[in-house]
């Protein structure tokens, strides 16, 4: 007999299929806390319900972020469902602990809008979310009050002004060249990069501002970005060295500019 269906060898041969989620995480600065996004590997799907709430069940503590500097105020089990509908993202909490003030209460509110930001990337479209808990509306999230529906919270205190998209946490480089990219605020002017190992300084530039908006998965709805070009990693030693781009922004709140950076970590083989 013959047949003309897959073998198992066949799928052996099969590499699993993954997406590109960008999830939002809560870090420290110089200048209080601020969301920073972290792109992580997920199961793709055509249901922007599924989509989002793969995304969301990324925030929470027993998953939560690759880069150490990162953190996310979501417990456990934070996150049970979600509807897309009327025009809104309905977000079933899964416990009442997500209700419960963050151990920093005044962290909440940093809390609340990394569920908006990662569920508005995860549909790639500008709504609004609904909390719901024990078939109620929600009205108070992480120890936050909350309206019906929260909107994204476009303020200049809550997202970092500048960003990593690539290269991602604990990237292994044999390429001898390191391409990095990512978003800045509408309001910087300038963002350096560095690469240092043990604290020293092996390469440094300028990065380039660019346009990242379209539809690619890992762009920020309309936000700017920037780009470093190739940077040569040949003669350098392997090891763990870490990226770090830096931007300074004139204070809103005083009259002393802000310094703000992000890192990754990257091992060059």
């Amino acid at each position: 007999a013959s047949s003309t269906g897959p073998t198992a060898a066949d799928d052996d041969d099969d590499e699993p299929i993954t997406a590109a989620a960008g999830i939002y995480f809560v870090s420290d600065t110089s200048n209080g806390p601020r969301l920073f996004r972290e792109f992580q590997a997920v199961t793709p799907s055509s249901d922007p319900a599924v989509k989002v709430l793969v995304a969301l069940r990324r925030l929470t503590a027993d998953v939560g972020p690759v880069d150490p500097d990162y953190e996310t105020l979501w417990p456990a089990d934070s996150f049970e469902s979600v509807r897309v509908e009327d025009g809104r993202v309905v977000v079933v909490l899964g416990t009442d602990r997500a209700l419960a003030p963050t151990p920093v209460e005044a962290e909440g509110r940093y809390g609340v809008q990394q569920a908006v930001y990662t569920a508005e990337a995860a549909i790639s479209q500008t709504l609004p979310v609904s909390f719901e808990y024990d078939g109620r509306v929600a009205r108070w999230v992480l120890g936050t009050r909350v309206g019906a529906v929260v909107d994204r919270d476009r303020s200049y205190d809550l997202t970092a002004p500048v960003n990593i998209t690539d290269p991602a946490e604990n990237l292994a480089v044999d390429t001898g060249v390191l391409l990095a990219n990512g978003t800045q605020a509408d309001n910087v002017r300038r963002v350096d990069w560095s690469l240092t190992q043990n604290g020293v300084v092996v390469r440094s530039g300028r990065a380039v501002p660019t346009d990242i908006t379209g539809p690619d998965a890992r762009a920020t709805l309309g936000a700017p970005g920037w780009e470093t070009g190739p940077i040569d990693l040949s003669g350098l030693p392997p090891g763990s060295y870490v990226f770090r781009v830096t931007t300074t922004v004139e204070g809103q709140t005083s009259d002393r500019p802000s310094e703000f950076s992000d890192t990754r970590t990257i091992t060059v083989r």
